[in-house]
C-alpha cells in the first residue's frame, strides 16, 4: 500500500489510499487492536481449554498447543492469560534455553501429573542450529523454523531417559482461526474502521492507516505504522 501510494503520488493522479489494521496477531504500531485478533484470542482459548482437559486425562499427560504469532506473541499471551490453565507460554519475544524448558516440564508433572504448554509459532527461533538455512517466503519475509517439533522431541527424550511416564497431546489450531466467522466486537470494530476509511479517504487524505488508539479513531501515516512491529514486552 505505502509502495502504491508512492506512485500515485509520482504520477500525480487523484486516488486515496487508506488501509486499516488487519492483522490476527496485533503486531501493528499505534493502533491498540486489530480486527481478528479478539476472534482469534477466542478461538485458542477453546483449542486451550480442550488441550488442558486431555493432558489432565493421562498419566504424565503434556498438552501442547501452537498458536499463531511469527513475530509478536499477542494471541499466545492473551490467549493463556484468559484460560488461566497454561503453565508454560512461550513467546517470540523472550528466549528461553531447552534446558530450562524440560526442568519446568519435569517438575511440573513430578508435582501436577500434567503440563499445558503453549507455543507461538516464532518462539524458540534462538534453538535453531546455527548450519540450518531457511531463506525467505513468496512475500519476502523470513521463515521460521518449526521449533515445536524440535521441542516436542527433546521432551520425549528427556522424559524417557529419566524414565517419566509421560503422553504428548498436539494441537495446531491455526486454520481453524483463520477461516472461522468473526466474533461480534470484531464485526462490530471492523465497521468501525470501515466508515472512518471512508470519511478520511472523502476528505482527501491518502497513505493513512486508520487506527484506534486510546478509544479513539486516528490517522496514521503509512509509513510511520510499519516503521517497527507492536511487540509484547516481556516486563
Amino acid at each position: 500500500a505505502s509502495r502504491i501510494e508512492q506512485e500515485l503520488r509520482r504520477r500525480k493522479v487523484p486516488i486515496s489510499v487508506v488501509g486499516i489494521p488487519k492483522t490476527i496477531d496485533n503486531d501493528i504500531c499505534y493502533t491498540d487492536t486489530t480486527f481478528g485478533f479478539d476472534t482469534a484470542v477466542g478461538l485458542a482459548q477453546e483449542a486451550i481449554n480442550a488441550v488442558h482437559y486431555e493432558a489432565k486425562s493421562a498419566k504424565g499427560g503434556i498438552g501442547i498447543v501452537r498458536l499463531m504469532g511469527r513475530d509478536a506473541g499477542f494471541i499466545a499471551l492473551y490467549a493463556s492469560a484468559a484460560s488461566g490453565d497454561v503453565n508454560l507460554v512461550l513467546l517470540p519475544e523472550k528466549s528461553m534455553s531447552m534446558q530450562d524448558i524440560l526442568k519446568n516440564v519435569e517438575l511440573r508433572l513430578r508435582k501436577k501429573g500434567h503440563i499445558v504448554i503453549v507455543i507461538a509459532e516464532g518462539a524458540c527461533q534462538d534453538l535453531k542450529p546455527k548450519d540450518l538455512q531457511l531463506g525467505k517466503d513468496k512475500s519476502g519475509n523470513p521463515l521460521h523454523w518449526d521449533a515445536v517439533t524440535h521441542i516436542r522431541s527433546e521432551i520425549t527424550t528427556y522424559l524417557n531417559e529419566k524414565e517419566i511416564e509421560h503422553t504428548i497431546k498436539f494441537v495446531d489450531p491455526s486454520y481453524m482461526i483463520r477461516s472461522a466467522p468473526c466474533s461480534a466486537s470484531d464485526a462490530h470494530f471492523c465497521l468501525c474502521l470501515a466508515n472512518a476509511a471512508v470519511h478520511v479517504a472523502m476528505a482527501g487524505r491518502s497513505g493513512i492507516v486508520v487506527c484506534h488508539h486510546h478509544n479513539n479513531y486516528v490517522s496514521i501515516p503509512i509509513d510511520r505504522a510499519i516503521f517497527q512491529l507492536k511487540r509484547v514486552n516481556p516486563k
